[in-house]
C-alpha cells in the first residue's frame, strides 16, 4: 500500500497532466499546495485548540528510518539539549533524587562499586567533613588501616592527626601518625622510611 506524500502527489499530477494544464481554474502547483496542506493536517496530531504539530523531513537523498524506543517519555527539542546532562558528564545545579530501587555504581574494569540504601523510615542526611580522607567501613573500626611506606606517603595530609599501621617501615612494622605534614613513627617521632 503506497503512502500518500507530497512527492507521490507531484508524480501523480505530472502524470495526469494537471501540473501543466490545471483543473477547474486551479493550476497544478496550487492544487499540489492545497492537497499537501490537507495531507499534513491529516498526519499531524491536533490539540483542543485546533493546532497541530507536524513531523517534517528535509530533502532526502535516500530512504531514512526514525525509530522511537519502546518506552514512554518526552522528546527533547535540539535547542533544549543544554538543559540535559550529557553522558560525557557535566555539572548538576539542582537536587538529584533517585528512586528507591536505583543503584549508584562506579565502574572499574569489570568490577563495580555500588551505593545502596536501606529502606528509609524518615529523611536522612549523610554529611562529609570539609576535609579529604578515606571513609572507613564499620568492619575496620578498632583496627588501624594498613599501608606500605609508599602508600602512606601518598595519602593526603591536610593537617589531620591520623594513625596508620605501616607494614614495611625500615625499622620494622610500626604505628605511624601524621603531624599535618609528615608521617612519623610513634616510638621515636622519626619520619617513616
Amino acid at each position: 500500500m503506497a503512502i500518500l506524500t507530497a512527492t507521490v502527489l507531484k508524480d501523480y499530477l505530472d502524470t495526469a497532466g494537471i501540473q501543466q494544464n490545471g483543473i477547474m481554474g486551479i493550476t497544478g502547483d496550487e492544487m499540489r499546495t492545497i492537497l499537501t496542506d490537507i495531507i499534513d493536517s491529516m498526519h499531524a496530531p491536533k490539540n483542543n485548540n485546533g493546532f497541530y504539530g507536524a513531523f517534517l523531513a528535509a530533502l532526502l537523498s535516500s530512504n531514512r528510518s526514525y525509530n522511537l524506543p519502546n518506552q514512554s517519555g518526552t522528546l527533547a527539542m535540539f535547542s533544549d539539549l543544554d538543559a540535559y546532562l550529557p553522558k560525557s558528564g557535566g555539572t548538576v545545579t539542582g537536587n538529584v533524587i533517585f528512586a528507591p530501587t536505583v543503584k549508584i555504581s562506579f565502574e572499574s574494569g569489570v568490577y563495580k562499586n555500588n551505593i545502596n540504601t536501606f529502606p528509609l523510615t524518615a529523611n536522612r542526611n549523610i554529611d562529609f567533613p570539609d576535609a579529604s580522607g578515606i571513609v572507613s567501613l564499620t568492619s575496620d573500626f578498632g583496627y588501624l588501616p594498613t599501608y606500605t611506606v609508599a602508600n602512606a606517603l601518598a595519602l593526603p595530609a591536610n593537617g589531620q592527626k591520623r594513625l596508620v599501621f605501616v607494614s614495611d617501615e625500615s625499622g620494622g612494622p610500626t604505628v605511624a601518625y601524621n603531624d599535618g605534614t609528615n608521617w612519623k613513627r610513634v616510638y621515636d617521632n622519626a619520619n617513616i622510611s
